[in-house]
């Protein structure tokens, strides 16, 4: 959802590496409540699972300038400054009612042949629906039928101006009954001249309320997971929120969020 203007001061996204079939689906149009772009998004959700949400000609889109102040902002920023000790402190604690998380993220650039490696090895996001703001780089994800592992079927997801990608989560997937998709995808190197820039990124994590029950919407063979116990017990199971991406089928996911949790 990054500017015009951000994606000319950046290294151009190259034309030789393969990128994703994105839908692009125009918020403006939603909200006029024409057929056809809610028909697209369905079809996006069902295809592919992420597509490209453009905000240019929608009310949001003056978000845009804001988006562009925050990635002017966190370049600075570095650990040891007054600013930094402001958040010593964990803001999110998973007892609230949702964990819901805006997270700025900056990676570092890869010049180097030992930096082609990935920073995040490929997974299905926990959560319901999440938002990305990017200019360089981007998430991979594997073309429709093929496997994760299979670096041939890898596509880029190619960041486009005035646009966040959109992704389905874990949750929409068990809400829906498998109706709509949640794509698996890693974070890789930027391609190109863009591998020497470091990148920065907004990402916006929307999860459930934490009393959100979670079942097929077509009530066949009704399984309910409630999240409502407040000693975060799941159906008596005795489940840690830790345990969450294991207990919905990503076990190589509870330890990085074991981590990644504030104490």
């Amino acid at each position: 959802m990054a500017s015009e203007k951000l994606f000319r001061d950046a290294p151009p996204f190259p034309d030789n590496v393969p990128t994703a079939p994105m839908y692009t689906i125009s918020l403006a149009a939603l909200h006029s409540g024409d057929r056809n772009p809610a028909e697209r998004v369905l079809a996006a959700c069902q295809e592919l699972g992420p597509f490209l949400l453009d905000l240019r000609k929608d009310r949001l889109g003056k978000m845009v300038e804001e988006i562009d102040q925050l990635f002017q902002v966190a370049p600075p920023l570095q650990l040891d400054s007054p600013t930094a000790r402001h958040f010593s402190q964990p803001w999110r604690r998973l007892p609230k009612p949702s964990g819901t998380v805006v997270r700025p993220i900056k990676a570092l650039s890869s010049p180097q042949a030992e930096d082609f490696r990935s920073s995040m090895l490929h997974h299905a996001d926990f959560g319901t629906i999440t938002l990305l703001a990017n200019v360089l780089e981007g998430p991979q994800i594997p073309t429709p039928g093929k496997p994760a592992t299979d670096e041939t079927a890898r596509r880029w997801v190619r960041p486009q101006p005035g646009c966040l990608t959109v992704n389905l989560e874990d949750e929409i997937i068990q809400w829906t009954g498998g109706i709509l998709r949640s794509n698996v995808h890693r974070i890789n190197y930027a391609p190109g001249q863009q591998r020497y820039v470091d990148p920065d990124s907004l990402a916006i994590l929307v999860r459930p309320e934490r009393n959100a029950a979670i079942q097929d919407i077509s009530f066949e063979n009704l399984k309910v997971k409630d999240l409502t116990s407040e000693n975060d017990d799941i159906m008596g199971q005795g489940l840690n929120p830790c345990d969450l991406p294991r207990h919905f089928g990503h076990p190589e996911l509870s330890e990085w969020f074991r981590l990644e949790t504030p104490k």
